[in-house]
């Protein structure tokens, strides 16, 4: 079994499929009219959702994860530099060269990476000329894919204690010492006795704490880049499912999709993929019920107010503090 549960023969069989699709049925051409868009965003943190919520626009084609060793194919892996934990956190040139190569080659149509391939399926889209990027692998590096491609970037958080109780029910790795072994991320972002702290949550027997002190540390270069740049929409999973109206104009004019607005709309009350796949059936009767104050902090019924407190001190000990006890929205 491949960390899916899939057999190695049924993945041989999926992924044959997936590559004769790509081949002779969907092709992504672009005009070079509009950017192509990436959304970055931590595992389990609505990345899914904003990336079909953009994807129901005809002109758009999506690559999941590009930089996920954990979903890479072959040639991905030879492709991209083996990073630990597959975390790309502060590559060197000749790294951050070969990554923008490998992301040229999504953009431009000659490789399909985690791509649409259900044609069949309402939505899809045969032809498309603008690429979404949904990026959980390389937020320290937001600032130079943007600035390399000319991406218009959307930047989304969950609440840490939302998104790390998700991951931990998944069984998925823990991310936090790829960042607390990398020299450069520590001088930068653990000065004094805080890479001993981190180590000390790391080592510990709470895993939720370190869940959250993983949401941390793979958020701090990603929002310390976003406040600096203006010109990047800043859209956090809460808002989306509270104020989806709002939302999903304010994504629309960003992406420069202005008229979609209605469909996408349709599109917040479907689950996304992920969430067919790796949520209850609570939450996806509750997506179809659009009960949105269910969606943003169903989360608070599994714990105390001083737990909540206690977590979130884990992301303002270092620095990252823009979730707040009983506030579902980010201060940013």
């Amino acid at each position: 079994m491949d960390n899916t549960g899939t057999s190695p023969l049924s993945y041989a069989f999926r992924r044959l499929v997936k590559e004769l699709i790509w081949k002779y049925l969907l092709k992504h051409n672009p005009d070079g009219n509009a950017p192509h868009v990436a959304v970055f965003s931590s595992r389990r943190g609505g990345s899914t959702m904003l990336m079909e919520l953009l994807c129901t626009n005809s002109c758009m084609s999506f690559s999941d994860q590009p930089f996920s060793l954990y979903t890479a194919s072959q040639a991905q892996m030879q492709e991209l530099p083996l990073l630990e934990y597959s975390q790309i956190i502060s590559p060197d040139d000749d790294e951050l060269e070969r990554i923008f190569e490998y992301t040229d080659r999504i953009l431009s149509g000659q490789s399909v990476v985690n791509g649409p391939w259900k044609f069949w399926t309402s939505g899809s889209n045969m032809r498309t000329t603008r690429m979404v990027l949904k990026i959980t692998d390389a937020k320290s590096i937001a600032g130079a894919l943007t600035h390399r491609f000319g991406l218009k970037t959307v930047v989304s958080t969950r609440n840490p204690i939302a998104q790390g109780s998700s991951v931990e029910r998944n069984g998925w790795d823990f991310t936090g010492r790829a960042f607390l072994r990398n020299p450069a991320f520590v001088e930068r972002w653990l000065p004094g006795s805080l890479l001993g702290d981190a180590w000390s949550i790391l080592r510990g027997n709470d895993r939720l704490a370190c869940r959250v002190l993983d949401w941390t540390l793979e958020n701090l270069p990603l929002i310390d880049a976003t406040k600096s740049h203006p010109d990047w929409l800043f859209l956090s999973y809460e808002k989306l499912v509270l104020a989806p109206e709002a939302s999903v104009r304010e994504l629309a004019s960003y992406c420069d999709l202005q008229g979609e607005e209605d469909r996408m709309l349709q599109q917040l009350l479907r689950p996304s993929r992920s969430t067919k796949r790796q949520s209850t059936a609570a939450t996806r009767e509750k997506i179809a019920e659009g009960d949105r104050t269910y969606l943003a902090s169903r989360w608070r019924e599994k714990i105390s107010e001083s737990r909540e407190r206690e977590l979130l001190d884990i992301c303002s000990h270092f620095g990252l503090g823009i979730y707040k006890p009983g506030l579902d929205e980010p201060v940013f």
